[in-house]
């Protein structure tokens, strides 16, 4: 459970100063917004959030994606991805870093299997380090509106 609410819409009144809005002046310039004529409060964003974003998948017209399911499940298993010479990757994080066998071909199949790079964790700590994409996919479908927090990475506890 989060230690604290973030503010979302229902911000605390200020006045104005050094690195301060002035609340008054805002809601003088911007008094049709739906922050100030009471139409939106926090209550009512997170329902929209969940709704809208979190439960149903985001469509965008066509512009760039389509349809977008956000629940980040499906990711491929790297036990899965199959490796070895013509033309595969060495390893399921790793191109083939071989060259042709035959000399002057430029033919995927004609390249041998060579040993991947060795993986190493370069992206941080914690124990979020260590996951395959499909396990922090999984992890990550299931996180809320609210559950991330300090300390927690993908649904992961440090």
């Amino acid at each position: 459970m989060p230690s604290h609410k973030q503010n979302t819409t229902e911000a605390a009144v200020t006045t104005r100063g050094l690195g301060k809005s002035a609340t008054n002046s805002l809601k003088a310039a911007f008094s049709n917004s739906p922050l100030y004529t009471g139409e939106y409060n926090d209550v009512q964003v997170r329902k929209l959030w969940i709704t809208e974003v979190q439960e149903n998948p985001i469509n965008d017209g066509g512009h760039t994606f389509g349809v977008k399911d956000l629940d980040f499940e499906g990711a491929p298993d790297p036990a899965d991805v199959p490796t070895g010479g013509g033309g595969l990757p060495a390893g399921p994080f790793v191109p083939t870093t071989a060259s042709p066998g035959i000399e002057g071909s430029i033919n995927p199949a004609d390249l041998p299997e060579v040993d991947p790079t060795p993986r190493t964790n370069i992206y941080g700590t914690g124990p979020g380090i260590s996951l395959s994409a499909k396990d922090s996919s999984n992890n990550i479908s299931r996180g809320t509106l609210g559950s991330y927090i300090s300390g927690k990475s993908g649904g992961i506890s440090e």
